[in-house]
């Protein structure tokens, strides 16, 4: 059963949009996403480098199997982060996307999200910490929220009457570690550390 349901997976032509693309797990995702579907994939990559995440493309097109044809990448240099940017990151990573021909939509956000400080307790932070909270917060919350918000409202679950028998699979995965180390866990922001593997949303 689980053999047929990656099979099923991985024969739909497919929108992948991988943020983190650049480097390290998300690298490793992309070119591995670029091995196992065997029709039309669009791959959206974005993260804050543009020339790994040209790396990551080369990496890709010199590997065997690779066509043009069945492999489309689009490009989105950004930082996730950046509140007052993230509202253009998003309409760039959606642009022109034609919903009506993918089957499957995934959204695979990998960041590496700080988690405030937490070499911290609780009882020692104050309204001066306002600032960084409200950054750690949006990153590793309000970003993947919006993100996820936006592939599904890009891709809505019921299609248009031309495309009716023809379901579309939406996948999102969230990926959070932390930067750095720490002695002693904050118990407020530690459960901020978390992977969310999340199908067919309504």
């Amino acid at each position: 059963m689980a053999e047929s349901m990656n099979n099923t997976i991985f024969e739909a032509p497919c929108f992948a949009l991988v943020t983190g693309a650049s480097r390290a797990i998300g690298r490793a995702i992309v070119i591995e996403f670029a091995k196992r579907f065997e029709k039309k994939l669009h791959l959206v990559l974005t993260s804050r480098t543009e020339t790994d995440l040209q790396e990551t493309v080369s990496l890709i097109t010199r590997s065997d199997g690779y066509s043009s044809e069945r492999i489309t990448i689009k490009l989105v240099p950004g930082d996730l982060g950046n509140e007052p940017e993230l509202p253009s990151i998003l309409d760039q990573l959606f642009d022109g996307i034609d919903h009506n021909y993918f089957q499957h939509a995934v959204l695979v956000n990998i960041a590496a999200a700080s988690t405030g400080d937490i070499t911290k307790f609780v009882r020692e932070y104050s309204a001066a910490d306002v600032p960084s909270i409200h950054q750690d917060l949006f990153l590793s919350v309000t970003a993947p929220l919006l993100l996820s918000s936006k592939l599904l409202a890009t891709f809505p679950s019921h299609r248009s009457s031309d495309y009716s028998d023809r379901p579309v699979k939406r996948t999102i995965v969230q990926i959070s570690h932390r930067r750095g180390g720490t002695k002693r866990p904050c118990p407020l922001l530690h459960p901020l550390l978390s992977l969310h593997c999340s199908l067919n949303w309504s």
